[in-house]
């Protein structure tokens, strides 16, 4: 999710909105709600944050993969 990481953080440089279409389409339920959870994990990680910190504390609990 390194993708989700890069956007969500120059939209936050740059204080661009962001909309999040939540994912689905034909795949299984635990499948949909592992990616849409995954791009939340990456959103908390960025914007819980201070600018000029990475996140700690308890967003380190649930940290957004970047593989």
């Amino acid at each position: 999710m390194e993708r989700d990481l890069i956007v969500f953080g120059m939209a936050r440089r740059l204080a661009i909105p962001i909309v999040v279409s939540v994912a689905g389409g034909y795949q299984a339920a635990d499948a949909i709600a592992k990616i849409n959870t995954q791009t939340v994990r990456c959103a908390l990680q960025v914007y819980a944050s201070p600018m000029d910190q990475t996140a700690t504390g308890s967003i380190d609990a649930i940290p957004c993969a970047t593989s």
